[in-house]
């Protein structure tokens, strides 16, 4: 099985679930669905099912994935593992703006004389330093069919047209070859 290595830097990342409160905390490393979601979107695979509905559904023939998530560490002399980067997680105060639900607030309502007035102070983390490595690898299939679905005869265009991206989906075309449908 062929396997795509990716280094990811930024300057600030941040991971979070569904939360309410006050306090909004992230994951200190992308979570599998990020992840998944992020390789799909490099290689230009929409995951998001066209059908009309209540609900947005995910497609079914979406290429299945073995992911790795980690940190990058360096071996030293001695053979001990060290971290290369340390991603520190901070936290920072916003200003939530929400929308009341039936009467509530409206003596705040008449007091800010047009302005807003359903804001709530949250404290968020987020992760400074992010450094991370992805490994994606897929078995043996079909998904030339996906890429060929999502780009058809613009696939070629597109590679030709961003010659700086070239390397970057060329690569992942390999990978996506490589890899089979649910």
């Amino acid at each position: 099985m062929e396997c795509l290595w990716l280094r990811i830097r930024a300057p600030f990342a941040a991971f979070r679930g569904f939360q309410a409160g006050v306090y909004r905390s992230t994951s200190p490393i992308m979570p599998p669905s990020a992840a998944f979601g992020l390789v799909l979107n490099l290689a230009g695979i929409e995951m998001r099912d066209s059908k009309p509905g209540v609900m947005t559904l995910i497609r079914q023939d979406l290429p299945c994935l073995k992911l790795a998530i980690g940190r990058p560490y360096q071996e030293l002399a001695n053979g001990d593992m060290i971290p290369e980067t340390d991603s520190e997680v901070c936290t920072l105060y916003q200003q939530l703006h929400s929308y009341p639900v039936g009467n509530s607030g409206k003596e705040l309502k008449e007091r800010t004389h047009g302005a807003k007035f359903w804001i709530t102070p949250v404290r968020r983390e987020l992760l400074v330093g992010f450094d991370m490595i992805l490994g994606v690898q897929g078995a043996i299939g079909s998904c030339w069919n996906v890429l060929n679905r999502a780009y058809g005869d613009n696939l070629m265009k597109l590679v030709t047209a961003c010659r700086l991206r070239v390397t970057i989906i060329f690569c992942l075309i390999k990978l996506m070859l490589s890899m089979s449908h649910r």
